[in-house]
């Protein structure tokens, strides 16, 4: 109910960016909200390889503390829009599933988020799993540790951003998609018995998570300005969504049938991801849903 307030963020930088830079700019909040997750996995193996639990919380005290402080003293105080429509709390959850239901955009941002979410949260769970077993024997420190290759990956925020500023969005999601498609094959192939195919892995995972996700949110914001918090309120719901989808299938999978298996679950999200972004075309009008128009344009319009 109150870690979930960061997200407020993303509309917020979206309002203040520049069209040009955009991309730049969610790709860095992004970053920061994986690299809290990953680095939460750091944290976690050390504490519980030296600390007790009570350590936890005390440590997330101090955090949140230092947080608050320094959203104080560095997020400008903005107004609401003037002329915006002032809706109540149940008009917004109803005006949020008109969007649900009118915006394809939307939606096949969320399908991607879901199903990116799904898979990315299945691998770090099942990892534990697979590197805490008989094959490696791992300790909760060495698990912890393997957080800092995602933490590597993630800091090419600035560069991704870039790339999805240069780039229509849509085609960056794509790309990344097909991406982390094939490190899960290569999950798939590995099958748990090599360290190396692990660690690339993990590396690439972290690396095209982050471009699918500020890709798609970059598509999501640019529909209308108006809406934008709320259209953010429902990408925010398909990511957490998909991630208790994929702790759960995950770990279902994984103790079935083993690691192969989770990473095949993986492989079949990515292609089904694919799909959902080949019905609908880069350039399609706003209420469009299935279909392709004005051709493949990989590259932005610059306006002269």
């Amino acid at each position: 109910m109150t870690s979930v307030t960061t997200n407020i963020l993303l509309p917020l930088t979206a309002d203040l960016a520049p069209p040009n830079r955009r991309g730049t700019a969610l790709s860095i909040v992004i970053s920061g909200l994986l690299l809290g997750v990953l680095i939460a996995r750091v944290l976690a193996g050390i504490f519980g390889q030296y600390a007790t639990w009570r350590a936890t919380y005390y440590f997330a005290v101090g955090v949140q503390a230092c947080a608050l402080g320094l959203c104080w003293l560095i997020i400008p105080d903005c107004p609401p829009p003037s002329g915006q429509q002032q809706l109540s709390y149940l008009g917004i959850l109803c005006s949020m599933g008109k969007l649900g239901a009118t915006e394809p955009a939307l939606i096949q941002g969320c399908c991607v988020n879901f199903g990116t979410s799904v898979a990315f949260t299945g691998f770090w769970v099942t990892l534990t799993f697979l590197l805490g077993g008989p094959a490696f024997r791992y300790s909760t420190l060495d698990i912890g540790l393997f957080g800092l290759i995602g933490i590597v990956a993630v800091m090419a925020a600035p560069l991704t951003g870039r790339l999805i500023d240069a780039f229509v969005p849509w085609h960056a999601t794509l790309l990344s998609v097909a991406c982390l498609c094939l490190f899960f094959v290569i999950q798939t192939l590995a099958e748990g018995r090599s360290i190396a195919a692990v660690v690339i892995i993990a590396f690439g995972l972290g690396l095209f998570r982050q471009i699918v996700q500020a890709s798609v949110l970059t598509q999501i914001l640019s529909i209308a300005p108006e809406s934008r918090s709320r259209m953010n309120a429902l990408s925010t719901l398909s990511v957490c969504v998909g991630q208790v989808f994929g702790t759960a299938a995950g770990t279902a999978v994984f103790l079935r049938y083993g690691w192969r298996m989770a990473g095949l679950l993986s492989v079949a999200l990515c292609l089904w991801q694919i799909l959902i972004l080949l019905l609908r075309g880069p350039h399609c009008e706003r209420y469009t849903w299935f279909g392709w128009q004005d051709g493949l344009g990989i590259l932005k319009r610059r306006m002269v």
